[in-house]
């Protein structure tokens, strides 16, 4: 066993609670090792800044799930973020992502929830990625979507869209849902996808 060190004393707690291990024993791998859903929040319940940091992620190596609130995202934390192999499930809630940078993971499911100027070629290079939701973002660009190859549900929710071209290129697309979007001009799919466009933005619609 490795003792581990992490920086942030708000993830170490939660680690601990989690665990139900006594705060006197150090932390090895093998504990870590344990953990497989983790939520990072940047702000504490009074708006407060934590000390949370996605730099100590690469001591969880059978992360599946992920959940960061309220966090802005630097060049080098999406770095240790592309290096959780074992992650399946990302999702980014009020973060505001880098410019000019990639994710490159294996996750299979993408949620991103009131962020603002997300740009989908920041994830272009999730090569497993197979279902893509975002909801209520600002300043939202599809662009590089297209690469996303295995993508077969996209779910664009109440988003300052008009128009989706780009889903035109993507060959395995069977859902698309673009509820409380501003498309007006939709553009003819195969008629093997399901296509939802209602006015109202349905936020509870997360079926498979």
């Amino acid at each position: 066993m490795i003792e581990v060190e992490l920086k942030s004393k708000e993830l170490k707690e939660y680690v601990y609670l989690e665990l139900e291990k006594n705060r006197k024993d150090p932390l090895y791998d093998e504990d870590l090792d344990r953990i497989e859903d983790l939520t990072l929040n940047a702000l504490d319940f009074l708006d407060e800044p934590t000390d949370i940091t996605l730099f100590d992620l690469v001591f969880f190596n059978n992360l599946k799930s992920c959940t960061i609130i309220n966090k802005t995202i630097s060049i080098q934390e999406l770095n240790v973020l592309s290096s959780v192999k074992s992650l399946e499930i990302l999702q980014l809630v009020r973060c505001e992502l880098p410019k000019d940078a990639y994710l490159t993971s294996n996750i299979n499911y993408l949620i991103i929830e009131k962020c603002t100027s997300v740009n989908m070629e920041t994830f272009s290079r999730l090569k497993s990625l197979e279902t893509i939701r975002a909801i209520n973002c600002i300043n939202f660009n599809l662009s590089g979507l297209s690469k996303c190859e295995k993508v077969t549900k996209v779910y664009l929710q109440n988003l300052n869209l008009n128009e989706v071209k780009e889903l035109k290129e993507m060959k395995n697309l069977r859902k698309i849902n673009l509820n409380g979007t501003k498309v007006k001009r939709m553009s003819k799919f195969d008629k093997n996808i399901e296509v939802i466009h209602e006015d109202e933005n349905y936020i509870l619609d997360w079926e498979d």
